[in-house]
């Protein structure tokens, strides 16, 4: 396999923030030979603050998981964090490569001069500022502005020049922040004068703890929040699905209907049976069946993609799909 990209993509400082020693699954993600290769997922019982061997991917998406478990952040912001930080790497990295297309910037997007770093610097420079976007804790900022210096570059957010690593990061991923912006996920708080990312649709569960008013609903129940209280569940980002996805035009079309009459196909319905109907007590005594049945690993299995506060979340786990392939 051919390491000069990976080389490319280096940092050069050994001066890097560290973190608190957790057991963690840590994320990969690499740029080769023209391509963004995942690798496999690792479990590493390390200090979680950043390698200065790896490169620069890698460091920003170990500080973007660290960022996560310290913050608390719920899993679809976490996921949207995560697409964004590295979409704004991607498109910083396409200006260097002649065949490489950018997502929000236009095809003639391009370097005119062959630094020798600068590729590395921009993919750099970009994540560090979709990161201090996404996450503006005091804590995060400075965090963040400690691994970039580490790396050796000032942080900079308003050259525009694009014969220059810092012009083509701020460019390049303004542009992805700018349509973010617009997604519907509320970042800001700004489509309901709220708190980020907080939901604008009003939902309301029909249920509660203590009442159930319709049995064919969901029941929110109290729970353990890790600091030793049991709080009300709450449906996280109940808008969520009115956020612009990063990978399909529709959704609906493009999944849920698909799914939907496959399952249709198959088994005759779609969704659980309700109350009014025979098969209702069936699914329920299948339901206990099955909790009844599992085994250990299951149930590890389980307690692990359940996660818990303070961890990176599901989609922090996926992310760790990473390192070893590429």
């Amino acid at each position: 396999m051919n390491s000069a990209p990976h080389r490319e993509l280096r940092g050069d400082s050994s001066a890097i923030p560290r973190a608190p020693t957790s057991t963690i699954m840590r994320v990969r993600r690499v740029f080769m030979g023209g391509t963004l290769a995942l690798g496999l997922m690792q479990a590493v019982h390390a200090n979680p603050g950043i390698d200065p061997t790896e490169n620069v991917v890698l460091q920003w998406n170990d500080a973007t998981l660290q960022a996560i478990r310290d913050t608390r952040t719920p899993p679809p912001v976490a996921a949207r964090a995560l697409a964004i930080i590295n979409t704004c790497a991607f498109d910083a990295w396409s200006a260097y490569i002649p065949n490489a297309l950018a997502t929000r910037s236009p095809r003639n997007f391009k370097v005119s001069f062959n630094k020798k770093g600068a590729k590395a610097e921009s993919v750099a420079r970009a994540a560090w500022l979709a990161a201090k976007d996404l996450f503006r804790g005091t804590t995060q900022q400075t965090y963040f502005d400690t691994l970039l210096k580490a790396q050796g570059y000032v942080p900079d957010t308003t050259s525009t020049d694009l014969k220059t690593p810092a012009g083509i990061s701020n460019v390049a991923c303004s542009r992805v922040l700018a349509y973010r912006r617009g997604d519907k996920s509320n970042q800001l708080g700004e489509m309901n004068k709220g708190a980020p990312y907080s939901d604008w649709t009003d939902y309301q569960p029909v249920n509660t703890p203590d009442h159930i008013a319709d049995p064919n609903r969901c029941q929110p129940l109290r729970v353990p929040n890790g600091q030793g209280e049991f709080v009300e569940q709450k449906f996280l980002t109940p808008h969520w699905g009115q956020v612009t996805p990063f990978a399909l035009r529709d959704w609906n079309m493009q999944v849920i209907e698909p799914v939907r009459q496959s399952i249709l196909r198959s088994t005759g319905r779609v969704g659980p049976a309700t109350t009014d109907e025979e098969e209702f007590d069936n699914q329920n005594r299948e339901q206990v069946s099955y909790s009844s049945r599992l085994t250990d690993q299951q149930k590890v299995i389980s307690e692990y993609w359940a996660d818990g506060p303070g961890s990176e979340t599901p989609p922090g786990h996926w992310m760790a799909l990473a390192q070893e392939i590429s």
